[in-house]
């Protein structure tokens, strides 16, 4: 391969990565294409070419320029944090935690690796190291809502609730509208049985996205602890509304309905919410008390 080959391919690669950062991803790789048939040794090419591929969800084709990037520079911490994502996209989370292993070993300065690492541990259902790696990410880049939001999330599975809550904060104080955290929240007071505060959270979430079902369906639970009925009834009409086959929904409304003393709507709920899963228990439990004599 000559010299002139090799300019070729430098300056052909240079025109792909300007279509890349312009967004223009099928322009990008045919550039990075003929990169690679200039110069096949190019490192910089076959990543660039596994990148784009990626972005345009071809992710078995990326997988193989990674590797080919990887090949030429076994080092190189983007590609073995681009391959993990890719190999996350193929369903092949044990794979892509490894890599990111191998990117952090590079480089252990970079937060978005920390945070799909922890991502990839939830998913293979090790929450417990997946603490310590949002706490990373996030205290690499305090300000990324998603970081805080995920950290939060995960302490809530254990109960670390008030820990959670300053998570959710966290986020909120760098993107108020982040509606996730407010959801989350919401659903903490909740459990707390704080439901004044759980429902600020849900108006919260409701502001940003008023056909949030997990916000209305939550706030009308909210409603129920605070034996106000008839605003809960509210709450669940609109979560049926929303979607008609919603079937807590259904059960819901039928428990409210019942707690308003309207025995006969309430058993028509349940039947709703049975039609949809005759072995839905709460609601057969719930009719059978409803039915049965005094």
């Amino acid at each position: 391969m000559g010299l002139l080959d090799k300019f070729k391919g430098s300056s052909v690669n240079s025109k792909g990565v300007n279509f890349a950062d312009l967004g223009e991803y099928q322009e990008a790789l045919e550039c990075f294409d003929k990169a690679v048939k200039l110069d096949s040794e190019r490192f910089e090419a076959w990543y660039n070419r596994a990148s784009a591929l990626l972005n345009l969800e071809r992710y078995e084709e990326a997988l193989e320029s990674f590797d080919k990037s990887l090949e030429l520079n076994s080092k190189d911490a983007m590609s073995w944090f681009k391959k993990g994502i890719t190999l996350g996209e193929l369903g092949k989370q044990k794979e892509a935690l490894e890599s990111y292993n191998e990117s952090l070993k590079w480089d252990s300065e970079n937060y978005e690796v920390w945070y799909n690492k922890g991502v990839t541990l939830v998913i293979l259902g090790e929450s417990q190291e997946a603490l310590k790696c949002f706490k990373e990410a996030s205290e690499l880049n305090p300000n990324d809502p998603k970081s805080w939001y995920n950290y939060g999330l995960t302490l809530s599975n254990f109960e670390r609730y008030h820990e959670a809550l300053e998570c959710y904060n966290n986020a909120l104080n760098i993107d108020v509208n982040y509606f996730k955290s407010w959801y989350n929240k919401g659903n903490i007071f909740k459990d707390l049985e704080k439901f004044e505060e759980a429902i600020k959270c849900y108006d919260e979430v409701l502001k940003l996205n008023p056909e949030h079902i997990g916000a209305w369906g939550n706030k009308g639970v909210a409603f129920n602890g605070l034996k106000r009925h008839s605003k809960a009834l509210k709450c669940f009409n609109q979560v049926l509304k929303i979607d008609s086959n919603d079937i807590k929904g259904w059960y819901y409304k039928g428990y409210t309905l019942a707690k308003l003393g309207k025995e006969q709507e309430a058993i028509k709920c349940f039947d709703k919410a049975l039609k949809i899963d005759p072995d839905y228990e709460d609601a057969k439990k719930a009719k059978e008390e409803l039915l049965s004599p005094m």
